[in-house]
């Protein structure tokens, strides 16, 4: 099967890339939260990491590698 092309939103103003349909599940999105007014991914428990080449458009399956969580250093 031959996945679509992604499709990627940019910021007029700044250029950040802000907002992706996913290639493998077209009727789902990827936001950055860097675009959401008062939230930063320190706002969020864990963070899955994939290694970005398992993925359906390459004939695999996502294969995530572990997971960044932000604790606070209390000192």
């Amino acid at each position: 099967m031959r996945w679509p092309k992604a499709k990627h939103r940019f910021c007029r103003k700044c250029c950040i890339h802000r907002l992706h349909q996913v290639r493998s599940k077209p009727d789902r999105y990827g936001l950055n939260l860097a675009c959401i007014d008062g939230m930063t991914i320190y706002d969020l428990p864990e963070i899955p990491i994939f290694d970005g080449q398992s993925q359906p458009a390459n004939g695999g399956a996502y294969s995530y590698v572990g997971v960044m969580r932000f604790e606070l250093n209390e000192n």
